[in-house]
């Protein structure tokens, strides 16, 4: 894949895992869907086992099988891991409907959908679980250089300042 900047070119060639997951996520069926968000997908299951013991053995002291084990065999774990999937979910679409129907600017807005588009790409390595998580870690990063470079007042605060402003000129 090529891409123009200007006056450069660029290239750039995803992973292989990438058209794994898309092939994966191409031939899914509704009731796969559905089996991978209430979380009863097995290669899901697996990989979240799979990150977190990795993470969890990045402690100091914490064995990365032995933690894979307790998450594989322990049934609070389990039934832990299952929500994941669903969670993931409602997170994304929560951050959809801000972007749809959220009080902000159609520049802000516009920004949002970006960042998430291309959190969701890079996230598509990690299946349809990845896309979620990264178009809500887009949106996050885009609400925060946002708020970093932005006036750091909330619609609502600057609402309640044009309205103390009015009063104050006497107009009402």
């Amino acid at each position: 894949m090529e891409f123009k900047v200007g006056n450069n070119t660029y290239g750039y060639t995803p992973p292989a895992a990438w058209s794994q997951s898309v092939n994966r996520m191409a031939g899914m069926k509704m009731g796969d869907v559905g089996n991978l968000l209430i979380g009863k997908d097995f290669a899901t299951q697996s990989m979240i086992r799979k990150e977190l013991a990795r993470t969890v053995g990045m402690i100091p002291g914490v064995n990365t099988v032995n933690a894979a084990k307790f998450m594989a065999k322990n049934p609070i774990a389990k039934n832990a891991l299952r929500a994941v999937p669903l969670i993931g979910a409602g997170i994304a679409v929560a951050d959809v409907a801000d972007v749809v129907a959220g009080p902000d600017s159609l520049a802000n807005k516009a920004m949002d959908a970006t960042a998430m588009g291309i959190g969701g790409t890079i996230g598509a390595i990690g299946g349809p679980l990845g896309v979620m998580a990264g178009a809500s870690t887009g949106k996050a990063v885009s609400d925060f250089t946002q708020w970093v470079f932005g006036d750091k007042k909330t619609a609502e605060q600057r609402k309640m300042e044009q309205a103390l402003a009015m009063l104050n000129r006497g107009v009402g």
